[in-house]
């Protein structure tokens, strides 16, 4: 387990390169609209002050960002046209995003990883600052505000330390049991 710990860190430490990409996907005005929208639901979740783990928790508070940003895009990869729309480059780092989900279950296990699942659903629901997905994909404006503050937040975020792996583990699985009832 210590070594899934180890890759959701460093996930966390090059997760600007994860938010260009989902930023390439909500832009790409050809691609389906389902795939654009959890791409938009993924970003939305790194604005939410709603977390499942505060962003201000040393080493865990990107976790659950990283985590729900590839659920979302493995959301969105079982649609049929996952690929239309998007240029090779920016459907190969959403694929592998979605593909990387299988870590996050094997980390969690069946119970908490289903339930995890299960809440990355409803955030393709929600409005974080009054926008919805549907906002974001639909409105070129939104978009652009959206993902400004996206990249404000990318900036402030605090570095990325890892610790013990088997505490963080302990700690990452004890805020989701937690939070997702």
């Amino acid at each position: 387990m210590a070594d899934h710990i180890s890759q959701l860190i460093e996930w966390a430490k090059n997760w600007r390169d994860d938010i260009d990409a989902l930023k390439k996907v909500v832009s790409a005005d050809k691609a389906d609209k389902t795939v654009r929208r959890y791409a938009a639901a993924a970003l939305n979740y790194v604005l939410s002050k709603m977390d499942l783990i505060p962003d201000w928790e040393p080493s865990l508070g990107l976790l659950d960002d990283v985590m729900v940003m590839r659920i979302c895009a493995a959301h969105a990869t079982k649609s049929a046209s996952a690929d239309e729309g998007l240029d090779d480059r920016t459907s190969l780092h959403f694929h592998r995003l979605a593909n990387e989900e299988e870590r996050i279950a094997d980390l969690l296990g069946p119970l908490l990883h289903g339930k995890l699942r299960a809440y990355t659903d409803k955030v393709l629901l929600q409005a974080v600052r009054q926008r919805t997905p549907d906002t974001i994909v639909g409105d070129k404006a939104v978009r652009a505000r959206v993902f400004d503050e996206v990249d404000e937040v990318v900036r402030a975020a605090p570095p990325v330390q890892a610790g013990d792996p088997a505490e963080l583990e302990r700690k990452l699985k004890t805020y989701l049991q937690a939070k997702l009832k």
